[in-house]
């Protein structure tokens, strides 16, 4: 699962899934698709805390999904990397897509 965070606000958030091979075995020869997920409350505060605690205005946070559904923290992002599928796809939260989100923060920080 990767959530997406750009100065405290969620932008997006999606699980990768693979058509023919275990998740452990992701690899170019084996496909993938992403699918968005519901942000919970409890995720959304995870996520901007995490970004937070680093200082980071922008965030990847990547999550293991366990077979409960729970998820844990593997790694927070100093980036944020590939979101043209996220647009592409309109699993972005925002009125405009993360690539507009991110650039308004840009704009804001030179402003």
């Amino acid at each position: 699962v990767r959530v997406m965070c750009i100065e405290g606000r969620v932008v997006s958030a999606y699980r990768r899934k693979t058509l023919h091979a275990p998740p452990t075995e992701q690899t170019r020869k084996n496909p993938q698709y992403v699918e968005a997920i519901e942000v919970t409350p409890e995720l959304d505060k995870t996520v901007v805390t995490a970004a937070n605690a680093l200082n980071l205005a922008h965030a990847c946070v990547d999550f293991a999904e366990g077979l409960d559904d729970e998820l844990t923290i593997l790694e927070v992002n100093p980036t944020i990397s590939l979101w043209r599928h996220v647009d592409g796809d309109g699993m972005h939260l925002t009125e405009h897509g993360v690539g507009s989100a991110f650039a308004d923060m840009l704009v804001n920080a030179l402003g």
